[in-house]
């Protein structure tokens, strides 16, 4: 096994040392455009996925700052924890993607970090 499955086996292994915290979302991104070539239409399609994914709060240390040299962390903003293996149709966070948690409240994927495996992504969601 190579380093960047271990750390990917670690990620998924803090997850499941929380329990019954993780909440299990449903999580949309935008997929690609495609082209109707008889019709000119053009449609939007989705990619939807069902991970895992721990919401934490950031610290009082965080807020006010920048999460990623574009976005600045607000008092209300939720800090999401994703292992990357807990998702099998998205292959990676973006900007606007959409999170649902159980509850039916949805979050905004403002931006996301991860570590270098890309094992675990820590994503900056704002309720909408």
């Amino acid at each position: 096994m190579g380093l960047k499955e271990t750390f990917k086996g670690a990620a998924v292994t803090i997850v499941k040392a929380f329990g019954n915290v993780p909440k299990t979302c449903t999580y949309t991104q935008k997929g690609p455009q495609r082209y109707n070539e008889t019709t000119g239409a053009i449609t939007k399609t989705t990619i939807t996925d069902r991970p895992k994914i721990i919401f934490d709060e950031f610290t009082q240390n965080e807020i006010g700052r920048s999460f990623d040299n574009k976005n600045t962390i607000l008092s209300t903003d939720i800090k999401g924890l994703l292992p990357s293996d807990n998702l099998s149709n998205v292959t990676k966070p973006e900007s606007g993607d959409k999170v649902t948690d159980p509850d039916g409240n949805v979050y905004t994927v403002l931006g996301h970090k991860g570590d270098p495996a890309e094992a675990l992504f820590i994503l900056l969601m704002r309720s909408i």
